[in-house]
Parts: structure tokens; C-alpha cells; sequence
């Protein structure tokens, strides 16, 4: 049994409103977050989008009939956000259900890489990512303090999926030790997990600046899940 969380904060000043509704290749970034969840279905059996307060009221898409569907508020930062959900899910469901944590702006997730996370199960959770390819560098004041060495690195993406119960407690710990959680996977680290690295693609990016919307409608238009797309 998998329940996923979608965390859909902040105010998009950059992008001139919330994300999960800007316009992307004819719907909204939200749907195309939406969509490799309502892929896996009956695999994922629920969704639980969070929201800013103001944003809350929304209809689920009619293409995700069958599946259950919430909103809820978020908190004031993105793992407050997860944890409100996570706690939310502890009165709903088994603690050993699990839990697939996925970030509203990124809407480039495609069916084989949700199919290789899911798997993850049999290692005891895991998360999307991609190696670093490029050279890193540590700057300092503007200029190259060091370069770090690139092997063993990868850039960690969405969905990530875990237990409830191991997820819920690492979240719980992390927040109490004020640790910075950046994504699912560092609380876990924090209390001792090994997470196992799923290989992604490079075409899951994140929206982060206004440039980044037609990239992801480039990437879109090469979609190797679009006749799926097109009988929602």
C-alpha cells in the first residue's frame, strides 16, 4: 500500500503565482506532477497535496477517478509541509504502509523511473537521483576556493518513498535536532538510514526560475508517456 504526498508550497513570486498553477504545455505544472502518481495506480492508492491555506479547495483532475484524493495546508517550510502530511497519514493508514513524497515543481517524472522507485521497496526505500557529471567547485568570495572530488556524488530528485512509520520518526528526530532537512532522504540519513540512490533522469528537473518553464515544455514534447497523456 502506497500513499503519496505532494508538496505544492510557496508563493511563485518568481513565476507570477504559485507554481502548481502555472501554465505548462496546455494544463497546469500541477498535472504533470500529478500524472506518474496516477500512472502507478492501483499501486498508489491515495494522493495528499499540500498547500498553502489561501490555495486550499481545489477539485481533483477527473483523471484521477479512483484514486483517493485530499488537500491539505501546509506549513511554513517544506518539511513541516511533509510532516502535516505525514501525520495525517498516521490516522488514516497502517504505520507500514508507504509513503511516496513527491515536489509539485518538478513535472518531468517519467513512467519507467516511477516503475525502478517502486522497486526500491525491496531495499527498504529509496529516491530518484542522478550522478554528477560535471565538475564541482567550493567558492569563496567569488572565486574557486577547491574543487571536490565528483565521484560517489549524485543530485537527489523526487518522488522519494519510505515507510510511514521510519519516515514519520526521522522527521520527527530531524526537526527536534533543528536539522536542516532539505529532502526526505536527509532526515532518514540523520537516524542512521541508507537510503538506496535510484537512477533517474536528467529530464526531472525542478522548477526553479522562469527560464526553467520552456525547458520543461521541450522536454514534454519528447515524452515517451504521451499516449498515455492523451486518454486522460
Amino acid at each position: 500500500m502506497i500513499h503519496a504526498l505532494v508538496a505544492g508550497g510557496g508563493d511563485g513570486e518568481r513565476f507570477g503565482g504559485p507554481k502548481w498553477r502555472v501554465p505548462l504545455a496546455g494544463r497546469r505544472v500541477l498535472d504533470y506532477a500529478l500524472r506518474p502518481l496516477a500512472m502507478c495506480h492501483p499501486e498508489i492508492q491515495s494522493i495528499t497535496l499540500l498547500l498553502p491555506e489561501r490555495e486550499l479547495g481545489n477539485e481533483p483532475p477527473p483523471w484521477l477517478a479512483g484514486m483517493d484524493f485530499q488537500e491539505l495546508a501546509g506549513g511554513p517550510s517544506r518539511a513541516e509541509s511533509v510532516m502535516r502530511g505525514l501525520e495525517a497519514l498516521r490516522g488514516q493508514t497502517d504505520a507500514a504502509a508507504w509513503v511516496l513524497v513527491h515536489d509539485v515543481a518538478r513535472p518531468c517524472v517519467w513512467q519507467a523511473d516511477m516503475a525502478r522507485l517502486l522497486r526500491a521497496r525491496n531495499a527498504g526505500g529509496g529516491l530518484l537521483a542522478v550522478p554528477v557529471t560535471d565538475s564541482v567547485k567550493c567558492g569563496e568570495g567569488g572565486s574557486v576556493a577547491r574543487s571536490i572530488d565528483r565521484r560517489g556524488l549524485w543530485r537527489a530528485q523526487t518522488p522519494q518513498l519510505f515507510r510511514l512509520a521510519d519516515l514519520h520518526q526521522a522527521m520527527l528526530q530531524a526537526l527536534q535536532d533543528k536539522i536542516e532537512v532539505t529532502d526526505e532522504s536527509s532526515a532518514m540519513e540523520h537516524c542512521g538510514h541508507r537510503p538506496q540512490l535510484v537512477q533517474g533522469s536528467e529530464d526531472n528537473i525542478k522548477l526553479t526560475w522562469p527560464e526553467d518553464l520552456p525547458r520543461a515544455e521541450r522536454i514534454l514534447q519528447d515524452d515517451p508517456d504521451h499516449a498515455y497523456w492523451t486518454r486522460l
